[in-house]
């Protein structure tokens, strides 16, 4: 006779040892066994605190959230394709195509904001440029390899992406009946009692109170369920929706010779405006300095007044030069920006300012010498942008950190309506890609303008 209880014995054998003699006829011990437990305590206290973790909540939302996502993005591509297929060899078939294409695009846009519900890392994805005719354009988004994998990706939730969901919340509503289950329960047969196999088929009102305990264990286990099922979702969903690595170097290295050219052209321009300012402007005015001054030595003697009014106008003259010159310089950084930083060098901008502007810099050190002088460029030509066309009544600059990005940001609560084609704003953006960052312009009719810029910190 064996020393172990039986299958059907209330004390299970599994996590623990138990110790049994050499005597075969001595009977099993429980509390022997219970002293011999033999497992992971903080495995089991993780384990158990799963329901409790705020990402419990957040891969429940999500779990849900994909239901109604699931349905749209089979609407969407059955429907879609139907269409697109089908006038594909007309006409119009072309901007229908076009847009279908541009809404699979949408959707995919839609599903990266609700990935962030259970995944915060950076999610990059790249298309190709559309340019040309609508033919052209339509080309390059059938041919575009993203545009095929934000279609796999409208597939795939669909069809198995809603399964995997709904096998996971199956879970939380199995959970949800057995905690309940007094309030109903005594009332079934005991063909539809979970702990029937314990107590028979007639499950009175106080018995069905026995179901609780594995109501709370099945929350364990719906946890941890609904955490496997959300990974391979945002998994799966990552790998379809985001631009690998090979493609995102491929598409850096492009825009960044695409840069590049633009960087060397609008130098070439700038080179040339300056040029020209300086010999069309601030050089006539100091020459007529010069002559306004030599005029007045010469009636110093014989007509003071008219040489004192002479001097007036040279010193006139001197302010117009200098203002002259701090506009054809602007953007060049000054001496202060190499000695003490930034936002000492940005005090002086904002106080020959019109409009008030109040400048936080949230910095723990200093960015590299590129940085800093890109964003004393971004801010001084947005700063002066607004000054000329926003009519504003303040502007507000921003610049902090966020781990190896600088942040730049320039906002007035102007009439809005900046024109991002403008030379400007173009040169601008210019400046900023080829140090590899990103600009972002938002001005709406009736403002106000946001203008954000992310440069690398060092």
């Amino acid at each position: 006779m064996s020393g172990y209880p039986p299958l059907h014995s209330p004390v299970l054998r599994i996590g623990f040892r138990a110790r049994v003699g050499d005597d075969a006829r001595m009977a099993f011990n429980p509390k022997a066994a219970f002293e011999e437990l033999d497992f992971d305590s903080e495995m089991m206290d993780r384990l158990a605190a799963r329901p409790f973790d705020p990402k419990t909540r957040r891969e429940t939302l999500y779990l849900l959230s994909t239901i109604p996502a699931a349905l749209v993005a089979g609407f969407v591509w059955a429907v879609g394709l139907s269409i697109a297929f089908a006038m594909a060899i007309i006409v119009i078939g072309l901007p229908i195509t076009l847009l279908i294409l541009w809404f699979f695009r949408r959707c995919a846009g839609v599903e990266r904001s609700r990935l962030k519900l259970v995944d915060d890392r950076p999610l990059e994805v790249v298309y190709d440029q559309e340019e040309g005719s609508r033919t052209q354009r339509t080309i390059a988004l059938a041919t575009d390899k993203q545009t095929w994998k934000d279609l796999g990706w409208l597939v795939f939730v669909s069809t198995l992406g809603i399964a995997v969901a709904a096998v996971a919340l199956s879970f939380w509503l199995v959970a949800f009946g057995w905690i309940v289950y007094p309030l109903f329960g005594w009332a079934l047969p005991g063909d539809f009692t979970p702990i029937g196999f314990l107590l028979g088929d007639n499950v009175n009102f106080i018995e069905s109170f026995l179901v609780i305990p594995f109501g709370i264990a099945m929350v364990v286990v719906a946890s941890w369920a609904g955490a496997g099922a959300s990974y391979v979702l945002q998994e799966v969903s990552r790998a379809l929706l985001g631009t690998s690595e090979e493609e995102l170097l491929r598409g850096r290295v492009t825009e960044l010779e695409r840069t590049r050219e633009e960087t060397l052209t609008q130098q070439s321009t700038e080179m040339s405006r300056i040029e020209r300012d300086l010999h069309d402007g601030a050089q006539a005015r100091l020459v007529a300095l010069a002559l306004d001054l030599g005029r007045a030595e010469q009636k110093f003697d014989d007509d003071p007044e008219a040489a004192k009014a002479l001097v007036a106008q040279a010193r006139d003259e001197a302010q117009r030069t200098l203002a002259e010159l701090r506009d054809l310089v602007r953007g060049i950084g000054p001496q202060i920006l190499r000695d003490r930083g930034l936002e000492a060098a940005l005090v002086p901008l904002a106080a020959r300012s019109p409009i008030p502007v109040e400048i936080k810099i949230d910095l723990d050190e200093r960015p590299g010498e590129r940085a800093e002088s890109t964003a004393y460029f971004v801010i001084s030509e947005a700063l002066a942008n607004a000054i000329k066309h926003s009519g504003a009544e303040k502007i507000n600059i921003n610049a902090w950190r966020n781990e190896e990005w600088f942040y730049l940001r320039v906002s007035d609560n102007g009439s809005g309506r900046a024109d991002e084609n403008g030379e400007g704003l173009r040169g601008l953006r210019a400046r900023v890609e080829a140090v590899d960052g990103r600009l972002m312009i938002d001005s709406p009719a009736g403002g106000p303008t946001i203008i954000d810029a992310w440069l690398s910190f060092r």
